[in-house]
């Protein structure tokens, strides 16, 4: 079976945040860098703290 970011994409909306009942897909945890190399894909999550700072640190100058 090959794999694709949507396949990954479908199969993160079945994992649920703790405590909210929410998929991270719709909560926008994924970060947009899903790497695939044969049978292995890694991809990067982004906490709400995270991105709060993040939020912070693009808006000053």
């Amino acid at each position: 079976m090959a794999l694709y970011p949507n396949l990954i994409k479908e199969a993160l909306q079945t994992v649920r945040y703790p405590g909210t009942g929410k998929d991270i897909i719709s909560m926008e945890m994924l970060e947009d860098d899903i790497r695939i190399d044969g049978n292995s894909v890694s991809f990067s999550l982004i906490f709400e703290k995270l991105r709060v700072l993040r939020a912070r640190n693009c808006c000053r100058m």
